[in-house]
């Protein structure tokens, strides 16, 4: 390439105009596209550099969106607090108190008022709880300890021997047993205060250690 050039140059008679003519057209023509190429280059370079510039303003705007999002606000706070608050209190409601008795249930609970349940030597489920005449019947206002793997999760239940607190209930319940009927709770059961050989079965149990006081008053 380059002996190629010397020859065309040396063929050139620089001393003619046509000569002289010629050689300032071939300086015009590289000169011209050296200056084309380097302009090309500075535009590509200017272009990716305010691409990046726009790129990066770009990212900085996404980040500063998620930060706002991420924020946790007063507000977000206390409605957060709130909503805790009501789930824990409903799950101790539930827990803890028995369901008050709908307009479904008053007639039923009338109806048990109007005629105590009378049976003999009922079935006792565990210290709280038994079948009389039919009908499920829970002490009023005592909770004694829970059969194996009756203790739901999450609910506070009471610490004992279960199968103590079962035999106790059933020497109690020997003979007649007569309740007054008071509610009925969210699992259909008769809530009632009972009697058998004159004794209170609520505070019997409680007298002997086999049950604690909850969800009301037994004034024994």
């Amino acid at each position: 390439m380059t002996e190629t050039i010397n020859n065309f140059l040396q063929k050139i008679d620089l001393g003619s105009p046509s000569g002289l003519l010629i050689l300032i057209a071939l300086l015009f023509v590289v000169f011209t596209s050296v200056a084309l190429f380097v302009q090309n280059l500075h535009k590509e370079t200017k272009q990716q550099q305010h691409y990046s510039k726009e790129w990066k303003q770009a990212q900085k705007r996404k980040q500063k969106k998620q930060r706002r999002r991420r924020r946790l606000r007063p507000k977000h706070i206390m409605l957060g607090c709130a909503l805790i608050f009501l789930f824990y209190s409903q799950a101790l409601k539930n827990n803890d108190s028995p369901t008050p008795i709908s307009l479904g249930t008053v007639e039923t609970v009338e109806k048990h008022n109007a005629k105590s349940i009378v049976c003999t030597s009922p079935y006792i489920i565990d210290g709280d709880t038994f079948s009389c005449d039919n009908t499920r019947i829970r002490l009023y206002g005592i909770d004694a300890p829970e059969m194996p793997d009756h203790c739901r999760k999450g609910r506070r239940c009471t610490s004992g021997n279960p199968f103590k607190s079962k035999g106790h209930l059933e020497s109690l319940t020997r003979g007649t047993v007569t309740c007054a009927a008071i509610e009925i709770d969210h699992y259909g059961r008769t809530i009632a205060r009972c009697k058998a050989k004159g004794k209170d079965l609520s505070c019997a149990m409680v007298e002997a250690g086999h049950a604690i006081e909850r969800y009301g008053r037994l004034n024994c």
